[in-house]
């Protein structure tokens, strides 16, 4: 059987995945949320998510299928739109081959 992964990643805007996760979240094996590990957007601005909103997510989460995928996403020597489609690509990566969905930009549903 396949497994159906879906993606999303985390920036500013962090509060908006409590609208987009409970849609997908029953029919969905794992979801994958990527962030910067220094907190930073593609434009290498610094963004702070409160800790109520990963108390939100672990309660949420009942069966466990939220993965936090942190890793250095922001490149200087790229632009904004560059480092989009550098952490889409880093996330696509590690979600493995086939059988996932990345999310549209959270602004755009």
């Amino acid at each position: 059987m396949k497994k159906i992964q879906v993606g999303f990643l985390l920036s500013y805007d962090y509060e908006k995945l409590k609208y987009a996760i409970p849609p997908v979240y029953r029919e969905a094996d794992t979801i994958f949320i990527a962030m910067d590990h220094k907190n930073r957007t593609w434009s290498g601005e610094k963004f702070e998510v409160e800790p109520d909103f990963f108390n939100w997510l672990k309660e949420f989460d009942v069966d466990n299928k939220i993965v936090i995928y942190k890793d250095d996403f922001y490149d200087s020597s790229l632009l904004a739109i560059e480092n989009d489609n550098r952490e889409r690509h880093m996330l696509s990566l590690k979600m493995g081959i086939g059988n996932w969905c990345r999310s549209a930009p959270l602004g755009h549903f």
